[in-house]
């Protein structure tokens, strides 16, 4: 529920803070007053596109803020809580400012939020019905959802919407699927003849660094047993050779043992050192044995290293790294060719998806055409009160071939204000005025099912007067008991019915013009009643018929 409204600088409001009535409260003015800056006003602070004119002359900034008592409003107490907006309190504090410029700052409970997140919470505090929301009705969309409002078809739209888009989301992945499935045969056949290129080298991993580190040493053999010959030489040779000079040596240190304790240690080490070395002589005598001229084997060698690096400058990868990519075109090739299976299973997945879609729209568009006729019935009721006595109103639901996100339905309103003729759709017949009364009809037919607290209308009333304005009157003063109403209207049968009265008006002094807003009491709506009728004199008998409407909507209204 809307608590209070408080507005600054905006357009010709230079200041006004109202308090607002938990039920009806209705707005009226002169023409050209200022009735619909209060909309805008509390459309701006809802989260509405901004205007740089909505500041006030030679302001730095407009701000508007309301303040809504959210106390029975549970969706909208957990999202704040989870946004981490919650005060904890009962109470919820919308502010809004706006630059000259056009640009604008949003807040919830003092903190700045995107304007996004302002429009998401807002959407759970009201609903505002203007003119252009008349014209909205003629949508099939929105004729589709006024039906499941008042059907409660909610719960169900929600899990056909889930069901329908399980299978549009398989449906895209296989038309993609179909789409691409020339560049797949194209890039099957590309790397089919990498494959077999590659083949040809016969690589598994390890196999470049085992080939280049062979090569080495054949290149290298005749070098290396060079080498190896001299260096056993040095170490064997009968007459100079080094470990037959160290032995010699070992022997005499023998020869010594007893002698000299001191030289124990020494010749334990020198004895070790020896036998390290005629280890080392061993081994490489061994090499020598194992290496081996091979030209045959290095020519072969030669080639294969050839190969493998042409293939490497090829694929743009290194030698060592071919062994990788025919990895990954091996894995990509066998994906590829997956891809008919994928297929398959996915023609069954999605045959599945389509069945269970079928499941749950065909049991909402049931509800839909047990709920059409009822709902069409009640709103010709309301139509008749409201002096449309020989309208005739109806859902044409007609099934579309393929599933949509609301179901297999699409909605159109039939309608004739008249007898004798055919219905027609809505969108074709309905007068401006016929569609004003038509959508508030609608409005008293689903009230109980919009759970929004507060719903504000703007000049439902075009167009009628006189019996019919008092019917509006009266479903407006209905609805608000159960909902907080706000209604703009120019009819003194519809302000009569409120249990508030604001009273707009401008003021020129000078050069300055402001737009007031007044509370008005008895006295004060009385005035204005009068002046609503129509007359431009402040006689009794004006003075009197006001008074008359006044104190018979009020007995209408404790009956």
């Amino acid at each position: 529920m809307l608590l209070e409204l408080t507005i600054r600088n905006f357009v010709l409001v230079e200041m006004a803070k109202l308090s607002v009535s938990p039920n009806l409260t209705v707005l009226t003015g002169e023409t050209g007053a200022g009735k619909s800056l209060l909309l805008d006003a509390l459309g701006a602070v809802l989260g509405d596109k901004t205007q740089p004119f909505w500041v006030r002359p030679n302001c730095h900034k407009a701000e508007v803020t309301a303040e809504f008592d959210v106390s029975q409003l549970d969706i909208a107490r957990q999202w704040l809580s989870d946004n981490e907006l919650d005060e904890n309190t009962t109470t919820c504090l919308l502010r809004r400012t706006i630059n000259p410029d056009g640009r604008s700052k949003a807040y919830i409970n003092g903190h700045s939020v995107p304007l996004s997140q302002l429009r998401q919470f807002a959407e759970q505090l009201v609903e505002m019905h203007s003119q252009h929301e008349h014209h909205a009705l003629l949508q099939p969309r929105v004729q589709l959802n006024l039906l499941d409002t008042w059907g409660q078809h909610q719960q169900l739209k929600n899990k056909v919407s889930q069901a329908y888009t399980s299978w549009h989301k398989l449906n895209q992945t296989r038309q993609q699927l179909q789409a691409d499935a020339k560049n797949r045969q194209e890039r099957v056949a590309l790397l089919s003849f990498q494959q077999e290129e590659l083949s040809t080298i016969q690589l598994t991993e390890g196999d470049y660094e085992e080939l280049s580190n062979e090569h080495s040493r054949l290149s290298h053999a005749q070098d290396i047993l060079s080498t190896l010959a001299q260096t056993q030489t040095l170490f064997d040779d009968e007459r100079s050779g080094s470990l037959m000079q160290l032995r010699q040596g070992l022997r005499l240190l023998e020869n010594m043992d007893g002698q000299d304790e001191a030289l124990h240690n020494t010749m334990n080490q020198y004895r070790n050192a020896l036998t390290e070395l005629e280890d080392v002589s061993e081994q490489l005598e061994q090499r020598a044995r194992h290496t081996i001229v091979d030209d045959y084997r290095l020519n072969t060698l030669d080639a294969q290293l050839s190969n493998m690096h042409r293939l490497a400058k090829k694929y743009f990868v290194m030698p060592n790294e071919l062994w990788h990519k025919i990895q990954n075109i091996n894995e990509e090739l066998d994906s590829l060719q997956d891809q008919n299976e994928v297929l398959e299973s996915l023609d069954k997945e999605i045959e599945q998806a389509l069945f269970d879609y079928k499941k749950v729209a065909d049991k909402l568009s049931a509800q839909r055409q047990k709920a059409a006729p009822q709902i069409a019935q009640l709103i010709i009721q309301q139509l008749q009160a409201l002096g449309m006595t020989h309208s005739r109103l109806e859902w044409q639901l007609t099934q579309q071939a393929q599933p949509q996100e609301t179901g297999w339905d699409s909605a159109e309103i039939l309608f004739s204000a008249n007898p004798g003729q055919v219905l027609y759709p809505m969108s074709k017949v309905a007068s401006g005025g016929e569609l004003a009364r038509i959508s508030l009809a609608i409005e008293v037919c689903v009230a109980d099912q919009i759970h929004l607290p507060v719903l504000v209308f703007d000049e439902v009333d075009v167009g009628v007067g006189g019996g019919v304005a008092d019917s509006i009157g009266q479903k407006l003063a209905n609805i608000a008991q159960h909902k907080q109403v706000l209604c703009i209207t120019h009819q003194p049968q519809v302000a009569a019915w409120g249990d508030q009265h604001w009273r707009i008006a401008k003021l020129t002094t000078g050069n300055n013009t402001l737009t007031s807003i007044q509370v008005l009491d008895d006295a004060g709506r009385t005035d204005e009643l009068a002046r609503m009728l129509g007359t431009t004199d402040d006689s009794i008998e004006t003075q009197h018929h006001a008074q008359h409407l006044l104190t018979r909507t009020k007995a209408k209204k404790r009956a």
